[in-house]
Order: C-alpha cells, then structure tokens, then sequence
C-alpha cells in the first residue's frame, strides 16, 4: 500500500497522484483508506477522481450504449514520437509535449493527423478498452444528435420547445424555443457555479445521480422533475450563458422526436455506423434517464468525432443543416467544403484529457468548443450571468493556475470545471 501524501508536498505531481501507485481500490476488499465511494463524495476529490473518472460505472448506475455486432472500423496508424517536441509556456518556462501531459494530469491523450492515428498515451487508470468520463463533451454528442434529427425534419429549431415537451409550460422553458435551447440563450435563474455548493448545478448533480442526495435534502430526485422546476430570469435569446440545463431539456427533445432513448439513439445513428471500437455507456438517474449534458463515458479510439477514412462519418453525411446556428443568431449555409473542415477541427479537439479552464461559446454545434492550443478562458459575470467568453491573450497570461486538483479537473467535471 503506498504512503499517503503529506499536506507538505502539495500540489502533488502526476507520478504521486497516479491512481496505480497509491493503491486505490486494490484488494478484496480495498483498505478503508484506499477505498472510493459514490455515497461519500470521495469519488470528486483529488487525486481520487483521478481514479474514478476512469471507472464511474462502478460508482453509479449506467446504460451501455452498444458498438453493434461488426467489424471495427480501426483508424490507421502511423505512430510518432511527438512527446519531445518542444514548446514555451505563456510563463516563459520550456516544455516538452510529454511534459505538458504530466503538467496537466492528463488520463489519456490520441493525436490524429490527416486521419492517423500518430500518439496514443495512457496513465493511470485509463487504459485503451476502458471508458474515460467525457463531462460536459458529452453535450456535443448531444448536439450531434439534434442536428441530425433537425436536418431530417424530425425537429424545428423555431419551434417552441413545449411542442415536444409539454410538462415544461409552467417552468423557464415555457416561452422558450428550440433554438434558444441549443444555443443556450435561454433567461434561466439557474446558476452553474462549481465551487459554489449553493448554487443550482449541485441540485442538477443530485437529480442526475452524480452527487448523493443529503438525508434532509427535498428536491428533485430526477433529471426531468429538476427541469421541470427550473424558474425564468430574463428573457430568452439575448444572452448567451453557459447552463447544463439547457442540454438536458435538449436530450429531452430528442427523445419525445424519435421515440427513442438517448443512449439508443447514439448507438444507432453514430456508434454502429462509425465501427466504434467499444461500447460506451451513459451515467443515468434514478430512474434510468441518461445525462445528456454530461454523462457519456467513451474510450479514446471510439470517440466519434473524427474523420475516419475507413468507414464515413456519420455528420459527413448529414446535411448541412446540422450546423444549425450561427454568430448572431442567424441561420448560415456553408458550402460543404467548409463545413467539413470545422467538423474536423472540432473532432480534434475532443481528446479525453483534462481541460484548464473555463468553457466557451458554441460555435455551429451545440456545446462545441472551439480552442486554440494554449488559450485558457475566463469568466466575466453580465446582467447577474456568469457569462463566459473567451479570455484575451493578455488575460489569459494571468489565468494560469499552478493549483494541482484545479488542473486536473477544471473544465472536465472537478469542483471548479464543467460538467455536471
């Protein structure tokens, strides 16, 4: 059993964090103090999270969503060694690839250049056939999934979202429309403020069933019951702010438009087609609803966005309508061409590694993220919002933060990051 680190040595390094070398879950049954569990939180502390994010299906209930029943569609491999390829921090410090990957606490990395797989690196617990917690990726799924379902006509973006979910009249999303929705523009009073354990998300952890539900606690236990409780401030379509809710009103939609399940749905339309390597599988509540805005867990290899040469993929195929909005709220046809390449710069970057820092608004899909290497983001409050915008470069000199548990999680689930 390997030695616990001593409040002294933080922050901890990646190798004193690695979840192999302290033991954790090791044994039948694992010490007490190796042991992770859902009901006591411990799964959301550092470094045990770096534990958990690699196995959440033996911490809560889940719905696979299934590869099918042929061949896999393997991505073809031309291995480099990029891990000595240097660069310079924005603190002026030189850095190696390979060491920007222990820096970062990072899981799990797969490069993809001109549709080859060039890197792949595990660490940890996360191994290649193993599904890595995607967090708040998991809305691009989500957005994947309603652009097709609007580009066959199955969805009007213009239409008001009770069409299709009725039980949300008397809450924000009465008067709210689809398009506000995906675009998150809706006037909400949820907040979504992680180190916060009073603010709303925490109450969306619990009905989603990522978080225990305390004994004196009375609110909702469901993913549907917490949306359907949800107040409005503001008014829809004027202010874009970053709100898991959103997301899961969407899933909903999704799911009163086909008739199908989430976890269905993604396995029909995207992982069987694709060849997915494995299957993946969806967090889910109490009563079996998957989150949609933040509950897929994938393996690397599998992670559908991305240009597979051997077997289409599935977005290349689908009109592009499945770009459904624009900046300025404002509908856009792209030739193909274009469309094509910001889906394959989008499918970059959706690697399961951690993320710093804060999310950004979507650009064409729902959820997307579209980041440079090295931008770090901010977050600027507007009209009560925690509205969130992409820092400037001379902001983003001063956002680096050297706090070890805040790195690792920031962006992918962690009490400071997204992903509820």
């Amino acid at each position: 059993m390997s030695t616990a680190i001593a409040p002294s040595q933080q922050p901890a390094t990646a190798a004193e964090t690695d979840p192999e070398t302290l033991g954790w879950m090791k044994g039948f049954p694992p010490a007490p103090d190796r042991t992770i569990t859902f009901q006591d939180g411990s799964f959301r502390s550092f470094p045990e999270l770096r534990w958990a994010w690699s196995n959440v299906r033996q911490l809560v209930p889940t719905v696979n969503v299934w590869r099918g029943a042929g061949p896999a569609s393997l991505l073809p491999r031309e291995d480099r060694d990029i891990g000595a390829v240097a660069s310079t921090t924005m603190d002026g410090r030189p850095m190696t690839f390979a060491k920007m990957l222990e820096e970062t606490y990072a899981d799990g990395i797969a490069v993809l250049h001109r549709g080859k797989l060039i890197y792949e690196r595990y660490f940890g617990a996360l191994k290649p056939h193993k599904p890595h917690i995607g967090m708040s990726v998991t809305k691009s799924f989500t957005g994947v999934l309603a652009g097709i379902l609007v580009s066959e006509g199955e969805i009007d973006p213009q239409a008001p979202v009770t069409d299709y979910v009725p039980e949300l009249k008397a809450s924000a999303f009465g008067d709210a429309r689809v398009h506000e929705v995906m675009d998150m523009t809706t006037g909400l009073a949820y907040t979504e403020v992680y180190t916060d354990k009073n603010s709303a998300v925490w109450g969306l952890r619990r009905a989603n069933g990522m978080a225990p539900i305390e004994p004196d606690y009375d609110g909702p236990t469901t993913i549907f019951d917490f949306l359907m409780a949800q107040k409005k401030q503001g008014e829809h379509g004027k202010v874009f702010a970053y709100k898991t809710v959103n997301t899961d009103v969407l899933a909903w939609i999704i799911r009163r438009a086909s008739g199908m399940t989430l976890s269905d749905l993604l396995s029909e339309r995207i992982w069987i087609p694709m060849g997915a390597e494995e299957d993946a599988y969806y967090h889910v509540d109490r009563i079996g609803t998957e989150s949609g805005g933040g509950g897929l867990s994938t393996t690397l290899r599998s992670c559908p966005l991305r240009r597979d040469h051997a077997q289409p993929w599935p977005l290349q195929r689908s009109p592009d309508r499945a770009i459904i909005r624009g900046r300025g709220h404002r509908a856009r046809r792209r030739p193909r061409k274009v469309q094509a390449r910001r889906l394959h710069h989008l499918a970059r970057r959706l690697l399961l590694q951690p993320m710093v820092g804060q999310p950004q608004r979507p650009r064409r899909l729902h959820g997307a993220r579209r980041l440079r290497p090295g931008h770090l983001c901010r977050s600027e409050g507007r009209d009560g919002d925690r509205a969130l915008r992409l820092a400037s470069r001379r902001g983003q000199r001063r956002q680096r933060s050297r706090d070890a548990a805040g790195l690792h999680g920031a962006g992918e689930g962690a009490d400071g990051g997204i992903g509820a």
